[in-house]
């Protein structure tokens, strides 16, 4: 559980560092207008976004629980991203994802799992053409939490299995103007999963493999990396 209030404290600072800079970068708005690189580099250097997407996630293996017995359905995410340094950039990630149960006799006595999950990752923007902005990032650390749910005529149960997130992802953002993106992600999760099983079926629960496909829109805001800001 350490780990979800480490990533918790980290959203708390990237809004609050996101609202200081963003009123420090209003500060000096005006004055490089008639620099034209400097006016080229504020069509695309941004501080950050924020972004709500829906996915549909996919499981895939025949080597892991996910990919042989459950089932995707829908999910979201809400992030929050920052750029660190021109393209390079930090984001957290908070989100659910809803499975359906296919195998019982696999993965045990419950009909449905929700899979939350909170990480953080880093990664590296380009800029191909004019509107379209491509990013690829891994995580670096996060938790994920399965609450495997059953429901019978009387009542329902519910069982928490823990792991943590293993994600590479990559988005393309295609701009409506300087603020307003949508996008389309993909991301292939591999998360490192702590269930304790027989021997003789463990490497099956080591693992949670599924891809997620998303199409969302985000804000974007600023008008500068981080380090820039802070140290010009």
């Amino acid at each position: 559980m350490n780990s979800i209030f480490h990533i918790k404290y980290f959203l708390f600072g990237i809004f609050s560092l996101i609202g200081a800079i963003v009123f420090a970068q209003e500060l000096p708005e005006n004055e490089d207008e008639n620099n034209p690189e400097d006016v080229t580099k504020n069509d695309w250097q941004k501080l950050g976004f924020g972004a709500i997407e829906y996915v549909q996630p996919i499981t895939t293996g025949d080597n892991n629980f996910f990919g042989l017995g459950i089932k995707g359905k829908s999910g979201f995410n809400i992030r929050a991203q920052l750029f660190v340094y021109e393209h390079i950039f930090v984001s957290a990630t908070i989100g659910t994802s809803y499975f359906t149960v296919n195998d019982k006799s696999l993965v045990g006595n419950y009909n449905k799992t929700q899979v939350n999950h909170q990480y953080v990752n880093i990664g590296y923007e380009i800029i191909p053409v004019k509107n379209v902005r491509i990013g690829l990032s891994f995580s670096v650390f996060g938790q994920v939490d399965h609450e495997n749910k059953s429901r019978t005529n009387t009542n329902d149960a519910f069982q928490i299995d823990d792991g943590q997130v293993r994600s590479y992802e990559g988005y393309i953002d295609y701009m409506l103007n300087k603020e307003f993106a949508i996008c389309l992600n993909y991301s292939y999760r591999n998360d490192k999963m702590d269930i304790v099983s027989p021997p003789e079926i463990q490497s099956l629960f080591e693992r949670a493999s599924f891809h997620n496909i998303g199409v969302g829109v985000k804000l974007y805001f600023g008008q500068s990396a981080v380090f820039p800001t802070v140290f010009e």
